[in-house]
C-alpha cells in the first residue's frame, strides 16, 4: 500500500476541520468562594493575535532596551481567548465595579491565575509544549 505524502494528507483534509481549539479550565479560587464550580471556557489565538498583544506588552525604552509587560500580556491574552463569561459584560463590569475589561480581570482572578489561565491559552495555541512531545508527534506522523 502507497504511503499518502503530507501535501496528499492535508489536501485530503476538510478545511472546516481546521477550527480554533476550545477547553475549559476550573478557576478555583472563584469555585471556593462560589461554592460552585466557576469554569472559564477559552479558545486558541492566532499568531496574529499573539503578535498584536505582545507588542502592546513591549515598550521600546532608550538605548535599545526593551521592557516587556507580562501583567498586561497575561490579561489581554485572557480577554482575547476567553469565551465564557463574557468578561465585557456590562452586568458583570457594573457588579464588580469594574470600569474596563481589564480591571475586571483584575478583580476575578489572582496573580498566578492570571498566569495560569493565561499559559492555559498558550498551550491551546500550540505555545509551550514540551521537547518530549513534539518528538513523539514528530515520530508518530514519521510511522
Amino acid at each position: 500500500m502507497e504511503e499518502l505524502n503530507v501535501i496528499d494528507i492535508l489536501l485530503a483534509m476538510d478545511k472546516g476541520e481546521l477550527t480554533k481549539d476550545e477547553k475549559v479550565v476550573k478557576i478555583e479560587s472563584l469555585s471556593k468562594k462560589a461554592k460552585a464550580d466557576v469554569k472559564f471556557k477559552i479558545q486558541e489565538l492566532s499568531i496574529e493575535e499573539f503578535k498584536r498583544i505582545s507588542d502592546l506588552a513591549t515598550t521600546k525604552k532608550r538605548h535599545g532596551k526593551v521592557d516587556f509587560d507580562e501583567i498586561k500580556y497575561g490579561i489581554d491574552v485572557i480577554l482575547k481567548g476567553v469565551i465564557e463569561p463574557q468578561l465585557r459584560d456590562e452586568k458583570l463590569l457594573n457588579h464588580y465595579n469594574a470600569e474596563t475589561p481589564k480591571e475586571l480581570v483584575k478583580k476575578l482572578l489572582k496573580a498566578g491565575e492570571i498566569a495560569e489561565v493565561c499559559q492555559a491559552i498558550e498551550e491551546l495555541s500550540g505555545y509551550r509544549q514540551e521537547i518530549e512531545e513534539v518528538v513523539k508527534e514528530t515520530e508518530e506522523i514519521k510511522n
